[in-house]
């Protein structure tokens, strides 16, 4: 089964596991920039992305994006140019996981196109 393209019905899972392939000068470059305080900034790496359709004229559509930012390499402190395997990369923040706001369309009715209005809770 492919699980980027099969249906999958209530009560039904599928585990999938995700490799993100890079050159070494790819990863290098992933936080290789510095901001003012002298703190590495992790780029994006990859972002995967969910979607969920509901089976219904009246239902929900979910999008939820998975982003994954940094490197696993890290540059050798003294040795310019010369990176090594970073063995910790969550505890300092240089390669990370986020899961930004899910985004929901609301459906009155999809053969009438249409949709419920947006409210935002009021503060």
């Amino acid at each position: 089964m492919n699980p980027f393209r099969e249906q999958l019905h209530p009560g039904e899972s599928v585990e999938v596991d995700v490799t993100i392939s890079r050159t070494v000068a790819e990863w290098v470059q992933l936080v290789d920039d510095v901001n003012s305080n002298g703190t590495r900034i992790a780029k994006r790496a990859a972002v995967l992305q969910v979607n969920y359709k509901g089976p219904r004229d009246a239902d929900v559509d979910e999008v939820q994006r998975i982003v994954v930012s940094g490197s696993l390499l890290m540059p050798v402190e003294d040795a310019e140019g010369d990176r090594r395997p970073h063995h910790h990369p969550f505890e300092d923040q240089t390669f990370g996981v986020d899961m930004p706001t899910v985004e929901r369309t609301y459906w009155r009715s999809r053969k009438a196109n249409e949709k419920f209005d947006s409210v935002l809770p009021e503060q």
